[in-house]
C-alpha cells in the first residue's frame, strides 16, 4: 500500500518537480550549508545550559562576547527550562491520573 502511494506521488506534479538534478543539488546545499550547522549549534546551545563559554568551546567559531551568542544561549536555555517544567507537569498529572484510575472503585 505504501509503495502505491509513493508511486502516485512521484508520478504526479510533485514528482515532476522533485525528480530533477537541480533539486538534488539544492537539497544537499541546504542541508549541508544551513540545516546541519544550525542543528549542531542548537544542540550545543542546549548542552551549554545558559553558558556562552560552554557554547564557545563546543562551537569554536562562536565568540563568548558576542551579543547574539548570549541572546541565543539565554533564549534556548529559557525554552529548555520551560519544556522541562511542562514535561514534569505532564508526567505528574499522567501518573496522578493513572493512580486515581487504578484506585477508583469499579462498579
Amino acid at each position: 500500500m505504501a509503495q502505491r502511494g509513493r508511486d502516485t506521488l512521484l508520478s504526479g506534479a510533485m514528482g515532476a518537480l522533485l525528480l530533477r538534478p537541480w533539486y538534488d543539488r539544492l537539497s544537499v546545499a541546504v542541508l549541508g550549508n544551513w540545516y546541519f550547522p544550525v542543528s549542531r549549534i542548537w544542540a550545543a546551545a542546549l548542552e551549554a545550559r545558559g553558558s556562552v563559554e560552554h557554547l564557545a568551546q563546543a562551537v569554536p567559531t562562536t565568540s563568548p562576547a558576542s551579543y547574539l551568542a548570549k541572546r541565543v544561549v539565554g533564549e534556548i536555555d529559557r525554552l529548555r527550562r520551560e519544556h522541562a517544567s511542562a514535561h514534569d507537569r505532564w508526567e505528574g498529572n499522567y501518573h496522578l491520573n493513572v493512580v486515581k484510575c487504578l484506585t477508583k472503585p469499579h462498579i
